[in-house]
């Protein structure tokens, strides 16, 4: 009888293994309560007339999680990713369902590259600058052809 229960519950133990092991990590937007959540910092960043409000990616995690899981962005806002060092950080698009655009920073607040509407669909693939840069400010797609970042060169962190 013992024997019995024993098999059972670890059959049991066995079947929950197998069901969480290969669906951890798959999210749709109905799913984003198994996504880590942070509560962020928030900061205003003002490029040309514009002011982003942007909430503060800071530590590693943060940064991984960034705007993951959402499914909305309202205008003129988005998240800013900060490093701690230049380098030629890069973004990609895991459990993202909402285009964006992406907008690269160097540590003087000049604007070093732009990725415009990356789709959802692009993950895996990583995008980055062609020059190094100390922060990535992710917005919602159409945002640098709206402001004309590209041609304004420096932003004003507030």
């Amino acid at each position: 009888m013992r024997i019995n229960n024993f098999i059972k519950i670890l059959s049991a133990g066995l079947i929950l293994f197998v069901v969480f092991h290969f669906t951890l990590g798959r999210t749709s937007p109905g799913q984003v309560d198994n996504l880590i959540t942070f509560k962020y910092d928030k900061t205003e960043i003002k490029i040309g007339d514009v002011i982003v409000n942007a909430e503060i990616a800071r530590s590693r995690d943060q940064r991984m999680q960034g705007l993951s899981g959402r499914t909305s962005l309202e205008e003129n806002t988005g998240m800013l990713f900060i490093f701690e060092e230049d380098a030629m950080h890069g973004i990609w698009m895991k459990q993202m369902f909402i285009p964006i655009d992406i907008i690269w920073i160097d540590k003087d607040l000049l604007v070093v590259h732009t990725e415009e509407n990356v789709s959802p669909d692009t993950y895996p693939e990583v995008f980055r600058p062609e020059i190094e840069a100390r922060y990535v400010l992710e917005v919602p797609a159409g945002f640098v052809e709206r402001v004309g970042v590209e041609s304004l060169g420096k932003v004003e962190m507030m």
